[in-house]
Protein backbone atom coordinates (compact mmCIF):
# COMPACT_ATOMS: atom_id res chain seq x y z
CA UNK A 1 0.00 0.00 0.00
CA UNK A 2 1.54 3.23 -1.11
CA UNK A 3 0.21 6.74 -0.79
CA UNK A 4 1.92 9.52 -2.72
CA UNK A 5 3.64 12.11 -0.56
CA UNK A 6 1.86 14.98 -2.32
CA UNK A 7 -1.53 13.45 -1.38
CA UNK A 8 -0.57 13.30 2.30
CA UNK A 9 0.70 16.88 2.12
CA UNK A 10 -2.54 18.15 0.56
CA UNK A 11 -4.76 16.36 3.09
CA UNK A 12 -2.63 17.50 6.04
CA UNK A 13 -2.68 21.08 4.72
CA UNK A 14 -6.47 21.09 4.41
CA UNK A 15 -6.76 19.69 7.91
CA UNK A 16 -4.37 22.28 9.32
CA UNK A 17 -6.12 25.19 7.63
CA UNK A 18 -9.50 23.95 8.88
CA UNK A 19 -8.22 23.52 12.42
CA UNK A 20 -6.63 26.97 12.38
CA UNK A 21 -9.85 28.58 11.22
CA UNK A 22 -11.95 26.70 13.76
CA UNK A 23 -9.80 27.15 16.85
CA UNK A 24 -9.25 30.86 16.28
CA UNK A 25 -12.96 31.55 15.75
CA UNK A 26 -14.01 29.26 18.59
CA UNK A 27 -11.62 30.92 21.04
CA UNK A 28 -12.83 34.36 20.03
CA UNK A 29 -16.49 33.38 20.48
CA UNK A 30 -15.79 31.95 23.93
CA UNK A 31 -13.98 35.09 25.03
CA UNK A 32 -16.71 37.45 23.75
CA UNK A 33 -19.11 36.35 26.49
CA UNK A 34 -16.59 36.58 29.33
CA UNK A 35 -16.09 39.62 31.58
CA UNK A 36 -12.65 41.20 31.13
CA UNK A 37 -11.47 40.28 34.63
CA UNK A 38 -12.19 36.57 33.91
CA UNK A 39 -10.21 36.26 30.65
CA UNK A 40 -7.45 34.15 32.20
CA UNK A 41 -9.86 31.70 33.81
CA UNK A 42 -11.99 31.41 30.66
CA UNK A 43 -9.01 30.92 28.39
CA UNK A 44 -7.46 28.32 30.67
CA UNK A 45 -10.74 26.45 31.04
CA UNK A 46 -11.34 26.53 27.28
CA UNK A 47 -7.90 25.09 26.50
CA UNK A 48 -8.14 22.52 29.29
CA UNK A 49 -11.45 21.21 27.96
CA UNK A 50 -10.06 21.25 24.41
CA UNK A 51 -6.99 19.28 25.50
CA UNK A 52 -9.14 16.76 27.38
CA UNK A 53 -11.21 16.27 24.21
CA UNK A 54 -8.10 15.67 22.12
CA UNK A 55 -6.71 13.26 24.72
CA UNK A 56 -9.99 11.32 24.87
CA UNK A 57 -10.07 11.02 21.09
CA UNK A 58 -6.55 9.53 21.15
CA UNK A 59 -7.54 7.11 23.89
CA UNK A 60 -10.65 5.98 22.00
CA UNK A 61 -8.65 5.53 18.78
CA UNK A 62 -5.96 3.47 20.55
CA UNK A 63 -8.50 1.29 22.37
CA UNK A 64 -10.56 0.63 19.22
CA UNK A 65 -7.43 -0.04 17.18
CA UNK A 66 -6.00 -2.40 19.78
CA UNK A 67 -9.29 -4.30 20.02
CA UNK A 68 -9.45 -4.72 16.24
CA UNK A 69 -5.98 -6.23 15.82
CA UNK A 70 -4.90 -9.66 17.06
CA UNK A 71 -2.58 -9.41 20.04
CA UNK A 72 0.15 -11.45 18.36
CA UNK A 73 0.17 -9.10 15.36
CA UNK A 74 0.30 -6.01 17.58
CA UNK A 75 3.16 -7.54 19.55
CA UNK A 76 5.12 -8.31 16.38
CA UNK A 77 4.59 -4.80 15.00
CA UNK A 78 5.18 -2.67 18.08
CA UNK A 79 7.92 -4.69 19.75
CA UNK A 80 9.75 -4.97 16.49
CA UNK A 81 10.14 -8.74 16.56
CA UNK A 82 9.12 -8.86 12.90
CA UNK A 83 9.28 -6.63 9.88
CA UNK A 84 6.02 -5.20 8.59
CA UNK A 85 5.18 -7.77 5.94
CA UNK A 86 1.94 -7.72 3.92
CA UNK A 87 0.52 -10.45 6.17
CA UNK A 88 1.04 -8.21 9.22
CA UNK A 89 0.18 -4.97 7.44
CA UNK A 90 -3.40 -5.88 6.50
CA UNK A 91 -4.66 -6.47 10.09
CA UNK A 92 -2.80 -3.35 11.23
CA UNK A 93 -4.33 -1.17 8.51
CA UNK A 94 -7.77 -2.66 9.23
CA UNK A 95 -7.38 -1.76 12.91
CA UNK A 96 -6.50 1.80 11.93
CA UNK A 97 -9.59 1.96 9.74
CA UNK A 98 -11.71 0.89 12.73
CA UNK A 99 -10.12 3.65 14.81
CA UNK A 100 -10.87 6.22 12.09
CA UNK A 101 -14.48 5.04 11.91
CA UNK A 102 -14.81 5.38 15.68
CA UNK A 103 -13.35 8.88 15.49
CA UNK A 104 -15.75 9.78 12.72
CA UNK A 105 -18.71 8.57 14.78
Amino acid sequence: MTTPFYYITIIASISGIGAGMFFAANGKMVMLDVPRDMYGIASGTNRTIGNIGILLSFIIAIVVSSMAIPRSVAFQIFVGSSTLTPSLMLPFVNSLHMAFRASLA
